[in-house]
């Protein structure tokens, strides 16, 4: 692990990350608020922030430091018009790029430094990209929000499907910005069942607004990383074979087509995912056995 350095830099760089997984969130609920409206618009945006998100977390572990994974802010997704909604992501955006011009401006590290400027360049873009659609949205005033129907049963456990895959998602994300110098391919792997993580929310979160309801997922406490690599990958495999239950447990109490999908296919992966983790486990073992990295 790096020595830790330039700790008022670090900090801007957590304060952005919190910013990213905030605007995350609330990019893929007006996606859904808006019933299709701009969809492939602001999924775009929404997948750029998840990289800025993966660039300032491997940023702060470069530093030395603890990225802040699991810190959010409010997720603002009550609005009366679709214009008003997209006129909440616009005063994000603002914020971003203040928070950004500052960050490049005072950070102490070169690679922080331009990783801002970056940065700085794609909200840039993000802000005219929703001020045009936020004054399309203003010149068709009948567009209506999705307002969510009466909560379910079926909505009820893909909203706990939802909850496990970011539970995960945020777990795998830190593991593999703390293990970026010391197992580097581990770190991918790591990263990798990350992604696999956010298009299951997604998938779920879908299936959720096509049965009329709204699902934001609750925020999550930190999990350290205690005791060795071999226990926090035997970990990580207790979590995958947790949600395969979950998930089979669930195609039992569910018809609705719009739920058995998402869950069929989910649950197909999670088999791959939990063979991954066993071959994983088995190749650290075998090298904590000879001694070797």
């Amino acid at each position: 692990m790096p020595e830790r350095t330039h700790p008022q830099t670090i900090h801007a760089l957590n304060e952005a990350l919190r910013a990213e997984h905030t605007a995350i969130l609330q990019y893929l609920q007006h996606t859904y608020a808006l019933g299709g409206t701009f969809a492939d618009e602001l999924e775009e945006i929404a997948r750029e922030e998840m990289w800025h998100l993966k660039a300032l977390g491997e940023a702060v572990a470069d530093l030395g430091g603890e990225p802040a994974v699991w810190a959010r802010g409010d997720i603002q997704v009550d609005a009366p018009s679709p214009a008003t909604l997209l006129r909440l992501d616009l005063a994000a955006e603002e914020r971003m790029i203040v928070r950004c011009r500052r960050g490049t401006a005072s950070a102490e590290d070169h690679a922080a430094r331009r990783l801002f400027e970056r940065l700085l360049q794609d909200e840039e873009a993000h802000r005219h990209e929703v001020e045009e659609m936020t004054e399309a949205l203003e010149r068709r005033p009948r567009l209506t929000l999705v307002i969510p129907r009466t909560s379910t049963r079926t909505i009820q456990l893909l909203a706990e499907d939802v909850q496990a895959e970011y539970r995960v998602l945020l777990k795998y994300l830190y593991q593999s910005f703390k293990l970026r110098h010391s197992h580097s391919e581990i770190s991918r792997t790591l990263e990798l069942q990350a992604i696999e993580s956010m298009k299951h929310l997604g998938w779920f979160s879908e299936a959720i607004v096509a049965l009329g309801g709204r699902i934001l997922p609750r925020p999550e406490s930190p999990v350290p990383m205690e005791g060795s690599l071999l226990a926090l990958l035997k970990g990580d495999l207790g979590d995958e074979q947790a949600a395969l239950a979950q998930y089979r447990r669930h195609l039992g109490e569910v018809s609705e087509p719009e739920a058995r999908a998402p869950l069929l296919r989910i649950s197909g992966q999670e088999v791959f995912h939990e063979e991954e983790f066993v071959e994983l486990i088995a190749r650290v073992a075998r090298q904590e056995g000879t001694g070797k990295e």
